[in-house]
């Protein structure tokens, strides 16, 4: 069994326009970055942890959702942070979507 020495944690929401469908489309991840030394290299593993999508008809589309960047964000952020957003995410998922820093 491979023991990983150090974690990353990150955040990421996508916001995009699908024009051919006419939607919105709006996505949030919290994944956990695994390193581990391997002599002089390191090896790295991904671990998606929570995901989590919406689609709206541009017509419906919530105003609180339309204040969102149109962009992919992404944060390093703390385990801290990463648990109370993990324990988020049981409660009320789309609050994910708001979270900045």
């Amino acid at each position: 069994m491979l023991h990983y020495t150090t974690n990353d944690y990150s955040y990421s929401r996508i916001k995009n326009l699908r024009d051919e469908e006419g939607t919105m489309f709006f996505f949030v991840d919290l994944t956990i970055i695994q390193y581990q030394r391997l002599g002089d290299s390191v090896r790295k593993k991904v671990n998606p942890i929570f995901a989590h999508s919406k689609v709206f008809p541009i017509g419906e589309l919530p105003r609180k959702y339309n204040s969102l960047p149109d962009d992919v964000v992404y944060y390093s952020i703390t385990k801290e942070e990463f648990t109370k957003l993990l324990s988020l995410s049981t409660e009320d998922p789309d609050k994910l979507f708001f979270f900045h820093k």
